[in-house]
């Protein structure tokens, strides 16, 4: 009755505090480190799918009728494993089954908060040990949930004195491992449980109260101090010392216990894919590092510091080397090391040779058969050897669109809808088809071409070029992908819809449908194990989503088989590759990832 009391007539001047960073307590007590690795064994219970929440959009404006009949989703990688709090040795309120987050559990749609772990505050002068949660139009009252099977380890409406409640509880993994999640800032007559009282996850356990700052949550990941608040607070990074980063830390969990997940990892900065040398070594770039990666494990095997942050990057045919190029046109090639020979990052790599492009801007990069490179600028393409030789010199204009590698040759795209496709080898470039250009799937003697406005099918053989399928102008990048045997696989934007679409090996129409519901904003198509798969990310102001599908290739419905995810999120960042084992996925602002899509699929009907 007193907080509704409270949140009905508080004065409209106090709502104004919410803009201004939460005040923590600051009692100085001395952690204890301890690590605790955390695993997951998987035992199947049925949850229903989630149900996407809409975010408010400030400016009403028209919404666009989709152009096609929405696309099918089933599957739900969430149930995978989850199951009851059952009370087991060591663990008497139950073992860990996944995490949700602590406001509007399991994913904090439309909470804001997660994005300021670790941050310094200049009135405390340390860093933040936590994440501050809260809710759009006030968070006073709002309830409190815990974010997994646990036990209480400490409970006190006053716990931070005039800073309000604490709650700690301790949740424990398949492992043996613990870790403690903390929710601080609670309305005192709302703190009713007992050190040694059970939890549940997804259970109400307190109400936000107020503060000496403005209400909203404390909440923190910690593996140390299970009976007593805490600082809130620390003068160094606060993971050096038992805290985490709490959101990345619920999503890296969830991640890791999803059915093909191989490993995560979120320690390296925004990567860009370069390819794969073999089944055990993944190249990448990491800012100006080339940094190889140990696919089995997930660590790094070898990172190499260029000194300079890439215009393009790509990998030689043959996989020995990685050639880079600056954006005024200086190419460099860069040998990669044996399996058995690391190197420590922040060394800097010798280039193997350095040739000088003059004149070359916007540059783009293709592996040319034979170990050499294709150099594509606007207005021109270059040949280079392996050696560094300078082969030849074409004059076709128009930026790079797409290319595969096919064979002996090098399809490439150049210019937009009037450009040309050009078939490259170490001998030279010629003309496929003139007149249009687009996104390229390539299978023996065809050609199929995402354009801007239609899907084709090109004759390498005369050049010439059948419509399959007329669409909508394009208002953004598209893909398009060949499955040998199986199909065509094509993902078209223009103003009004997203539409994905599947045709057969002869270019026959098999569906259509719209992804718009998906609302993503970075999108990927990759053929692995000889199945199509579908990437998306989608993005709210305080969530980032990335889901994986598998395609079925004669009826319209995307089988969900991992989600990811990230607090600060950056589609921008996001992308799918083919990696030895697996793909991986680089959840973009979150995680990179290796899946394994053979795994086995969610039981029946989930």
């Amino acid at each position: 009755m007193k907080v509704a009391f409270l949140k009905r007539w508080l004065p409209l001047a106090a709502l104004t505090l919410l803009a201004f960073a939460a005040a923590c307590s600051r009692t100085d007590v001395p952690p204890v480190v301890v690590q605790v690795f955390v695993t997951a064994t998987h035992t199947v219970t049925p949850e229903p799918s989630r149900t996407p929440v809409p975010t408010a959009t400030p400016t009403p404006t028209p919404t666009p009728t989709a152009t096609a009949l929405p696309v099918t989703v089933r599957g739900n990688p969430r149930a995978q494993g989850l199951q009851g709090p059952t009370p087991v040795a060591g663990a008497y309120c139950g073992l860990v089954d996944t995490l949700d987050f602590p406001l509007e559990p399991p994913d904090a749609v439309g909470i804001r908060g997660g994005q300021d772990y670790g941050v310094y505050r200049q009135r405390y002068e340390k860093n933040h040990a936590g994440e501050d949660w809260g809710i759009r139009g006030g968070s006073l009252g709002e309830p409190v949930y815990a974010i997994g099977h646990g036990v209480v380890t400490y409970a006190d409406g006053l716990g931070w004195g005039r800073d309000k409640g604490v709650i700690i509880v301790r949740h424990t993994f398949q492992d043996g491992g613990t870790i403690l999640s903390f929710y601080g800032h609670l309305d005192p007559p709302s703190v009713t449980l007992q050190p040694g009282a059970c939890v549940r996850r997804g259970q109400h356990i307190a109400d936000i109260g107020n503060p000496s700052s403005s209400p909203h949550l404390h909440f923190e990941i910690r593996s140390h101090m299970p009976h007593v608040p805490g600082p809130g607070y620390w003068p160094d990074d606060p993971t050096l010392v038992g805290w985490q980063p709490p959101s990345r830390y619920i999503w890296d969990y969830r991640a890791a216990r999803t059915p093909g997940v191989r490993w995560t990892r979120f320690d390296l900065d925004a990567m860009r894919p370069v390819g794969a040398v073999d089944a055990e070594t993944f190249v990448a770039l990491e800012g100006s590092r080339l940094a190889g990666l140990y696919l089995p494990g997930g660590g790094l095997r070898w990172a190499y510091d260029l000194g300079f942050r890439p215009a393009d990057a790509v990998l030689s045919t043959d996989a020995s080397l990685v050639f880079t190029i600056k954006g005024f046109g200086l190419l460099e090639a860069w040998r990669l090391p044996g399996p058995e020979k690391t190197l420590s990052p922040g060394v800097e790599l010798e280039p193997e040779w350095q040739l000088d492009l003059e004149g070359v801007r916007l540059p783009r990069l293709a592996p040319l058969p034979g170990g050499g490179v294709a150099v594509f600028s606007p207005d021109r393409q270059m040949g280079v050897s392996a050696s560094g030789d300078q082969r030849w010199e074409a004059a076709h204009p128009g930026s790079l669109e797409d290319w595969q590698l096919e064979g002996a040759t090098l399809l490439a795209a150049v210019g937009e809808e009037d450009g040309s496709i050009l078939s490259l080898d170490e001998a030279g470039a010629a003309v496929l088809a003139d007149g249009h250009s687009g996104q390229l799937a390539a299978d023996g003697e065809r050609v199929f071409v995402l354009g801007a406005s239609g899907l084709y099918l090109l004759e390498r053989d005369t050049g010439e070029r059948r419509e399959l399928l007329s669409l909508a102008e394009a208002s953004g990048a598209g893909q398009i992908l060949l499955i040998p045997g199986e199909g065509v696989y094509a993902l078209h934007r223009d103003s009004r819809d997203r539409l994905l679409i599947a045709l057969d090996m002869d270019g026959e129409l098999r569906w259509v449908r719209s992804v718009r519901q998906l609302s993503g904003e970075a999108y990927g198509l990759l053929g692995w194990g000889g199945r199509a798969h579908f990437m998306v990310q989608a993005r709210s102001t305080y969530a980032g989503d990335l889901s994986l599908f598998e395609l079925d290739p004669s009826t319209p419905v995307l089988r969900l088989v991992f989600v990811g995810g990230s607090r600060d999120p950056d589609p921008r960042a996001a992308w799918i590759a083919p990696a030895g084992p697996g793909v991986l996925l680089q959840i973009g602002g979150g995680s990179l990832v290796l899946f394994d899509p053979s795994a086995p699929p969610p039981a029946s009907g989930q």
